[in-house]
């Protein structure tokens, strides 16, 4: 590998090649650290300023499942479990569709 605006050759197996590399990933290990600092220096003081962080509690975010909603709740209505369901929709995870429907609660307005 050469790098063209400083001229190197890291492809290289010599001993500056390898001084460079140590100190490319030097550098970029600290500019993550000072990045996670920054970011949790700023949340910290957001709190202490009584700043609520996150989506407030109870928000419904869009969801894989909002394009069957109707199609859930007429297999509902049907009696059919979850993982039935989820199976003749086509998805993989039956628990993500029961935290769905309980969270929407789904399941009273289907009785």
């Amino acid at each position: 590998m050469i790098i063209l605006k400083q001229n190197l050759d890291i492809s290289r197996h010599d001993m500056s090649s390898k001084i460079v590399i140590t100190l490319f990933s030097l550098f970029a290990e600290l500019e993550r650290d000072l990045i996670s600092l920054r970011t949790k220096e700023a949340l910290a003081a957001k709190k202490q300023q009584g700043k609520t962080l996150g989506k407030p509690r109870g928000t419904l975010q869009k969801s894989k499942f909002d394009a069957d909603l109707d199609r859930i709740k007429d297999l509902l209505k049907l009696g059919l479990s979850f993982r039935k369901i989820a199976t003749l929709l086509g998805y993989k995870n039956h628990l993500a569709l029961n935290t769905y429907i309980t969270k929407r609660q789904l399941r009273e307005q289907s009785s």
